[in-house]
């Protein structure tokens, strides 16, 4: 589970995008792509890349890219573990 809070003073939605990551750097899944409102957001992951294939044990990065209705951006990274 990746918990996002998408944080705006403005009315309208943000733009968000959630990718995760192997190890090495390489995209392996684009978890989301699309309009948020804000407030907090739940994200799952169920450990496939985006072609369904099942991913091995080990270190993933999910990485959130968010541009707010006004223009500015937002950028989080952090790492998570997945264990099989």
């Amino acid at each position: 589970e990746i918990r996002l809070t998408v944080s705006s003073r403005q009315s309208g939605d943000s733009r968000v995008r959630v990718t995760i990551y192997d190890a090495l750097g390489h995209r392996v899944r684009q978890l989301f792509d699309g309009a948020l409102p804000a407030g907090a957001h739940r994200f799952y992951w169920d450990g496939s890349n985006d072609r369904g294939h099942l991913l091995s044990s080990g270190i993933y990065l999910y990485e959130m890219n968010a541009t707010a209705p006004d223009g500015k951006h937002f950028r989080a990274a952090k790492k998570m573990l997945l264990i099989r």
